[in-house]
């Protein structure tokens, strides 16, 4: 009989082999489960509401998971709950509605919170309640009385057209106030300001002072200065004014923080001028509340590269929390379109005080213009807004913008070009747009609060009516984004989306035309968009333009839990209520910035 023993040892130790294997891979599999499982416990759950992930298909979810301050699961209730832990925090929607939080395409965060904390509020209904000019002096007076010595009188939001004597202050109007001090006032519009004796004198402006380019020194008829300073003339005296202190500075952030979360905006724009060092320092402070896209000067912005090293970058987020996002440069082409220096092809509808063929004018020639745009890029940056009101400005930048795109110019796949305001964007320049890539940023509350002027005084019917097309971008699938510009205009979204859709002035008159002549040169569709639509527009879009589309501006995992919690889901509700929904709470990086619930 043959011997098996050898051959029975060797099934043995071959076994023994296996199952210590077997253990050793179930034991590894086990700890790298527990390990997977560990990593994947939420934080926080939203659930039992409604869930707008404004995702590629405007899909609605029943529950998202977060965990340090990004999402990591959207979907069905059952598959969401089992990345609960016992330290998880879950939060009952209690049926209300659970959005990407709002991101403000456009506005001047930093000058928001300056102005409401250190200048006289002068506006008019429907947003203030100065309606003459005896009210606005005398509300000038009372701060008057209150300056140390040496102090400027500053007041801000002015709007000549809701004055009962329909006109701008004078400097004959300020020098009742005072004559020692100096008084300036800006125009809500921050197009115009008018100044008293004093500043001018301080300001060495006199009657014979030649206006500087891009701005215009105002006289009385008899040739003597009035006070208006317009456009870029304002600077002449503005820069003397003293500059608010850095706890002031800190201060206005903190309040525009509380302002812009009150209204579930998540990521502000401070849209010019922005001092990187001081937003850094207010992010570390806990002054910031909020994210915030920085724009800069051209200027500055090549001394903030300096600053921070030779490789001539600036970081794209820094500050606590992330919460301080650099953007790109800000360049100006016109001016205001309720003050007339918007600049446009044809006159406007009514000229005023200036002659009948007045067009406005731009700040720059179209040459200087693309010069100042081809050296933003070679400094490095591919994000260039310009701010365009009237269709001749737009073609301007659309020109300048055309040359950095031409063959064997410096190229990149990440150019953000942007024409902000774009209020009187013709069809033909929308179809350039889409040309180039350029997005177009609409002050859509021009509809609201300026639509009954610019239809009987300013642009008439024809063209009032296609002011802000956002229908026609829609028609063109070009990207487009929203905004208010604050502070001309009170910084609210969900007003901005009632705007869009609904396109009703604040006495009613419809801002659209449902007639379409395509022989006209200002030709319009009915411009009115879905809710839809406008909500892309107030986040996913302005992430978009801002560079930031890969982590926020929708409810997806790996982005930022940056939402925004609403009474009612504004894509269900009527249309005309849209403006009338409560935010309820707002949420950075998964923690609470503003709440209504008490929490």
């Amino acid at each position: 009989m043959r011997n098996n023993k050898p051959r029975f040892l060797i099934s043995v130790l071959v076994c023994t082999l296996i199952l210590g294997l077997c253990s050793s891979v179930f034991a590894a599999n086990e700890a790298a489960g527990k390990k997977e499982k560990q990593k994947i416990i939420a934080s926080q759950i939203y659930f039992n509401g409604t869930v707008v992930t404004v995702d590629e298909n405007m899909s609605y979810a029943q529950a998202v998971a977060v965990k340090d301050g990004k999402i990591i699961a959207v979907g069905k209730l059952g598959d969401i709950m089992p990345l609960s832990g016992k330290n998880t925090e879950k939060i009952n929607l209690q049926g209300k509605a659970l959005l990407p939080g709002f991101y403000d395409a456009h506005g001047h965060f930093l000058m928001a919170g300056e102005s409401y904390l250190t200048k006289v509020q002068l506006q008019s209904p429907p947003i203030g309640t100065i309606e003459n000019m005896e009210q606005l002096l005398a509300a000038l007076s009372e701060r008057a009385e209150t300056l140390n010595p040496g102090e400027w009188l500053l007041g801000s939001g002015y709007d000549d057209m809701e004055l009962t004597e329909k006109r701008h202050p004078t400097v004959a109007d300020l020098d009742k106030i005072s004559t020692e001090i100096p008084i300036v006032i800006t125009h809500f519009s921050a197009h115009n300001v008018v100044a008293n004796s004093k500043a001018l004198e301080m300001a060495g402006i006199t009657a014979n002072t030649p206006d500087p380019s891009g701005g215009t020194i105002g006289h009385f008829s008899d040739g003597t200065l009035n006070g208006q300073l317009w456009e870029n003339a304002m600077y002449l005296v503005t820069k003397l004014v003293p500059p608010v202190s850095h706890q002031d500075q800190l201060e206005a952030i903190a309040l525009a923080s509380d302002i812009y979360a009150s209204k579930g905006t998540t990521t502000a724009n401070n849209g010019g001028w922005s001092p990187y060092q001081l937003f850094e320092e207010a992010a570390d402070q806990d002054y910031l509340k909020i994210r915030t896209a920085l724009w800069f000067d051209l200027q500055p912005a090549m001394e903030v590269h300096d600053l921070l090293g030779d490789d001539r970058s600036i970081p794209k987020y820094s500050g606590k929390n992330d919460l301080v996002v650099s953007g790109g440069i800000k360049m100006l082409q016109d001016g205001s379109p309720q003050l007339r220096t918007a600049y446009l092809t044809d006159p406007y509808y009514t000229t005023g005080d200036y002659a009948e063929d007045w067009v406005g004018y731009p700040w720059y020639s179209k040459e200087e213009l693309t010069r100042k745009v081809v050296d933003a890029h070679e400094a490095g940056f591919d994000n260039i807004f310009i701010h365009g009101n009237g269709d001749a400005a737009i073609d301007d930048i659309l020109d300048a913008y055309e040359e950095v795109r031409k063959d064997g110019y410096r190229e990149s796949d990440k150019l953000r070009h942007v024409v902000i305001h774009s209020q009187f964007t013709r069809e033909e320049q929308l179809d350039r747009m889409e040309e180039l890539g350029v997005i177009p940023s609409f002050l859509i509350l021009h509809t609201y609060y300026l639509g009954d002027r610019h239809w009987e005084v300013f642009f008439g019917p024809e063209r009032s009516a296609r002011m802000s097309p956002a229908q026609d971008a829609v028609d063109r699938n070009l990207p487009f984004t929203l905004h208010s510009d604050t502070p001309v205009f009170p910084h609210d979204p969900l007003m901005e989306m009632w705007a869009a859709v609904n396109r009703l002035s604040y006495t009613g008159r419809e801002i659209f035309t449902e007639i379409y002549n395509e022989d006209d040169k200002y030709r319009s569709v009915d411009q009115r968009i879905t809710p839809e639509d406008a909500l892309r527009a107030l986040t996913i879009n302005g992430a978009y333009m801002n560079g930031e589309e890969d982590v926020t501006g929708s409810i997806e995992v790996g982005k930022r839990a940056d939402f925004v919690i609403l009474e009612k889901n504004p894509l269900d509700v009527d249309p005309m209520l849209i403006k009338d929904i409560k935010v309820m709470e707002t949420i950075v990086g998964g923690e609470t910035v503003y709440s209504n619930t008490g929490k």
